[in-house]
């Protein structure tokens, strides 16, 4: 009976095969982070060789400058409010880095993975997990400016706080609406606001009036979202029966 038993125990612990499924989502992250990997990898041998190669030569072959600009996205949806401005610090070679909490961020797009004459030293896109990881993450950032649609930041209970190395925390609205349309406080510890027009100045300094905040830098950037739509539209067959019901969300 015992050798039974020993039989059975053997057969049990050591199946012969092994069943397991992988849902589509998780194989979407999978890819999207072994891309992100290869990302981070290139960025660490391109380093690793021009260090080397200056130690071996006595010649500093790139002087590698420190990220002072950062960009925070709380997902790939929000990238369309960051793009033509990064496209922009990438034409004028400004140094940034763009941090996202989305493995399918749209701004992994804007790295030439798999070209060897890349300049990989010029900007990067960087994951930094999802939900309280991320938000600790943002909250100790070593860059002296952060750029984010993400308002909120610092306020009591919210789980994203502004970094004490950070000097200049500014944000960008996401529609051609008001602060009005935001929660009490919320960008009351930003340094800077980039503003669709000059209307929308004057609920910013009525609150710091009102709550002897000291006054934040305005710019007036305009809404780029809005001229990436308008290409768009352009494209667009608009031809309609009269019927058609459009149903869309507030800003997305």
């Amino acid at each position: 009976m015992n050798i039974i038993k020993l039989i059975l125990l053997l057969i049990f612990s050591f199946p012969a095969i092994s069943h397991a499924y992988l849902d589509p989502g998780t194989g979407n992250a999978l890819v999207a982070a072994f891309f992100g990997l290869v990302g981070s990898v290139l960025f660490f041998s391109k380093n690793l060789y021009y260090k080397i190669k200056s130690k071996i030569t006595g010649k500093e072959i790139i002087k590698t400058q420190e990220n002072k600009i950062a960009f925070f996205s709380e997902g790939a949806r929000y990238f369309p409010f960051y793009k033509d401005i990064l496209i922009e610090l990438i034409k004028a070679k400004v140094k940034f880095i763009y941090y996202t909490q989305d493995l399918d961020d749209p701004a992994f797009n804007l790295l030439p993975f798999g070209d060897p004459q890349a300049d990989l030293d010029a900007f990067g896109v960087q994951y930094i997990g999802s939900g309280n990881k991320g938000y600790a993450f943002i909250s100790s950032l070593k860059e002296p400016i952060l750029i984010t649609t993400t308002p909120n930041i610092s306020v009591k209970n919210y789980p994203i706080s502004k970094s004490k190395y950070c000097k200049n925390l500014v944000h960008i609205f996401h529609a051609l609406g008001s602060v009005g349309g935001y929660k009490k406080y919320s960008l009351d510890f930003f340094d800077t606001v980039i503003l669709p027009g000059k209307e929308f100045a004057k609920d910013i300094r009525e609150l710091e009036s009102k709550r002897n905040l000291a006054q934040k830098t305005l710019l007036i950037g305009g809404l780029p979202y809005l001229d990436n739509l308008i290409e768009r539209a352009k494209t667009l067959d608009a031809k309609t029966d009269g019927k058609t019901i459009l149903i869309a969300s507030t800003w997305d």
